[in-house]
């Protein structure tokens, strides 16, 4: 859903199904032709067993491709094993509270208190790595997929719209950051 209402919202042409990719498969995409953004989730069961070759494959995608992982915690075990991934990922960069007047609240959509409260699983704040001015990891720790489902998971209509409006947002500067910095351009910061 939230493809459709990216694309309803911001005239954007966009694919209506998502894609379900291993890892291994982003460096198979030429530089300038990579999906601008992965998204990332999970829940209650399962574990994140990435192995150091695809541990490799995401940080080049991030830091030398220009994508951004777009990554939601859906509960369960998601968080302490995310925030271990993003260690193994990228030692030299820390995951860091998102200022409640960054970019990524302010277009297209304002959001004047910073990420709308979800279920927030592992916190309030939304999180990020950001690297050379742009972010290359968006967290939100609430489950935000949740109201962007078919019948929103009991959320009100109110909230699956702001649910909606902050993934635009977010992708729509996956987009951007992605056009700047391998079209040129400004990253907006």
């Amino acid at each position: 859903n939230i493809l459709l209402k990216f694309r309803e919202k911001t005239g954007f042409d966009i694919a209506t199904e998502t894609e379900s990719r291993p890892i291994p498969q982003l460096k198979r995409f030429p530089r300038n032709r990579a999906p601008p953004f992965v998204y990332l989730t999970g829940g209650l069961r399962g574990n994140m067993n990435i192995s150091q070759s695809e541990i490799k494959v995401l940080r080049e995608y991030c830091l030398e491709m220009g994508g951004l992982i777009f990554a939601d915690n859906g509960g369960g075990r998601f968080d302490p094993q995310f925030r271990a991934l993003m260690r193994r990922t990228f030692p030299d960069l820390s995951l860091v509270e998102i200022a409640k007047d960054d970019v990524l609240f302010q277009q297209p959509f304002f959001f004047p208190n910073g990420a709308p409260p979800l279920w927030h699983h592992s916190g309030h704040q939304a999180m990020g790595i950001k690297y050379k001015g742009r972010w290359v990891v968006f967290y939100h720790q609430g489950d935000i997929n949740d109201a962007w489902k078919t019948g929103h998971s009991g959320a009100s209509p109110a909230v699956a719209e702001q649910a909606y409006k902050l993934g635009v947002n977010i992708i729509n500067y996956a987009f951007t950051q992605y056009m700047a910095l391998n079209f040129g351009g400004v990253v907006p910061k």
